[in-house]
């Protein structure tokens, strides 16, 4: 018999998002059901067809889930659970990153932070890239 583990996660909203925003709970369990639950709403169930991997870090901006996981950003629409796109360009070319450290969303722009190259990699809400931008060594050192 399988065992599941279940995981409840309240997600903190960043400054970006109201304050008035309902309280958000994500559950997630080793056979790859994540859902979000929001008080007062319905449960949405996330599409998790393409692997997941280790769960590191959700974000939900407005109508957008991003989940962070095993070197890889996957960004979900809240409403229809459905995946959006997958940011997971494992590399050494210009557009690729080698470790996915940190991820920001800042407008229609997700930056994804290269701690390896020690660079900032932009791409577009669809997942295209725009551009890169290299770090300055002393923000970049531990």
């Amino acid at each position: 018999m399988k065992r599941l583990l279940f995981l409840s996660v309240s997600i903190l909203l960043c400054g970006c998002v109201e304050s008035s925003m309902p309280h958000r709970v994500l559950s997630y369990n080793v056979n790859e059901a994540i859902s979000i639950h929001i008080p007062g709403e319905e449960e949405i169930l996330l599409d998790t067809t393409n692997h997941i991997g280790v769960l590191r870090d959700v974000t939900i901006i407005n109508s957008d889930v991003y989940i962070h996981s095993s070197n890889k950003l996957h960004k979900y629409d809240l409403a229809t659970g459905k995946m959006q796109t997958s940011f997971s360009r494992q590399g050494r070319a210009e557009d690729e990153y080698i470790t996915l450290w940190d991820y920001f969303v800042k407008g229609d722009t997700v930056n994804i932070y290269d701690m390896n190259s020690k660079r900032i990699l932009m791409y577009d809400s669809l997942g295209n890239f725009l551009y890169k931008k290299d770090v300055p060594k002393s923000y970049s050192e531990h």
